[in-house]
C-alpha cells in the first residue's frame, strides 16, 4: 500500500468515523512528525518510509512530537487527540518506519553487514 492511500484511508476514516476534517497534506506532515522528523520535506530529504516484519512502537518523544506538530497545525486539542490516536494506529498496523537514505546507499554498494533496517531519527 502506497503511502498516499494510507494518507486517504486515514483522511476518510477520520472524517467519517469522528467527524474531523484534516487536510490530506497535513496527514503526510503528521506522519512525518511521527517517524521523528520535524517536517514532511526533511523526511523525503533524508529518508524513505519502509514497512518492518515486527510493529514498531511509538516512543513518547514521538507522540510528543506529532501532538505538537498537529496543535501547530491549528488543529484544536480534543480533535489532536483523536488525531494523534489514527495516525499512531496506521503506522503500527502497518509497521511504518523511516529508513535512512545512506544507510540504504550502503546496502545497495554492498558496504554493509546486514539488512538490518536502521531508522532515522533525526531532525
Amino acid at each position: 500500500m502506497s503511502i498516499k492511500q494510507l494518507c486517504f484511508d486515514a483522511h476518510r476514516q477520520l472524517r467519517d468515523q469522528h467527524g474531523i476534517a484534516v487536510r490530506r497534506a497535513h496527514l503526510y506532515e503528521l506522519l512525518a512528525a511521527l517517524l521523528g522528523f520535524n517536517s514532511h520535506a526533511a523526511l523525503a530529504t533524508d529518508a524513505v518510509i519502509g514497512q518492518v516484519r515486527q510493529a514498531r512502537r511509538s516512543i513518547n518523544d514521538d507522540l510528543t512530537r506529532l501532538s505538537k506538530r498537529c496543535l501547530a497545525l491549528g488543529y484544536p486539542t480534543a480533535e489532536s487527540l483523536r488525531i494523534v490516536e489514527a495516525i499512531t494506529a496506521l503506522a503500527e498496523t502497518h509497521r511504518l518506519v523511516a529508513v535512512d537514505v545512506r544507510y540504504l546507499v550502503k546496502v545497495v554498494a554492498g558496504d554493509s553487514d546486514s539488512w538490518d533496517v536502521l531508522i532515522s531519527t533525526q531532525n
